[in-house]
């Protein structure tokens, strides 16, 4: 390539959107179907419905980690996340405290590895050889 042709193109913003619509793919793909394109030509834009908090928004972040261009922006401390101008609670596991997601994502209460820790525990009880 000419230098004087990379010379006349703009480098691309971090964090702009291109539009590829992978993060309303991944929303309805949770079922949730909490964000779509809005507005038509040069005015559209990936939102929530009139850009209001929406309250099909289950705050799994499933957008915001198949995004491109990282312009999902999302906010998260030890005990809330914040994404789509709506605030989630975060659950813990009850038994080593790891964050397992938002309140809204699901009812578990054990993580992947308590959960098996558990099982094979019980398993051991039941089948105890004497």
């Amino acid at each position: 390539m000419d230098i004087r042709t990379t010379e006349r193109l703009e480098p691309l913003d971090a964090g702009k959107c291109i539009l590829c619509g992978l993060c309303v793919q991944a929303c309805e793909s949770m079922g949730a179907c909490a964000i779509s394109t809005i507005n038509r030509g040069v005015d559209k834009e990936i939102n929530t419905p009139y850009g209001a908090a929406s309250d099909d928004c289950i705050g799994c972040l499933s957008c915001a980690n198949v995004c491109p261009t990282d312009s999902i922006p999302f906010m998260e401390d030890s005990m809330t996340r914040t994404i789509w101008n709506r605030t989630f609670e975060l659950s813990r596991c009850k038994e080593c405290g790891r964050v397992l997601g938002t309140q809204q994502m699901s009812d578990m209460e054990l993580c992947d590895a308590c959960r098996r820790k558990a099982i094979a525990n019980e398993l051991a009880e039941t089948y105890r050889f004497v």
